[in-house]
């Protein structure tokens, strides 16, 4: 592999490092009491307020769907 491929590797998953962790939606349900927050990758984290307390569900995702989700969605 060459190290301009090498660089360009690098970038794309520091794209993806960055894109993964911004939120894509935030829903709140007052009625249950919790909140949850989705990102671009799939995970949540997922809050309840009643009990203080938070899970995180990982993505179901391989990181190549997922550049190939973020490449997509800049287009």
């Amino acid at each position: 592999m060459q190290y301009k491929d090498r660089v360009e590797q690098r970038k794309s998953q520091i794209a993806l490092e960055q894109w993964r962790t911004s939120v894509k939606s935030l829903e709140v349900n007052n009625k249950k009491g919790y909140t949850e927050t989705i990102y671009n990758d799939g995970s949540m984290l997922v809050r309840d307020h009643a009990t203080k307390t938070e899970e995180f569900i990982q993505s179901p995702h391989s990181d190549s769907d997922l550049i190939y989700t973020m490449l997509r969605e800049e287009k």
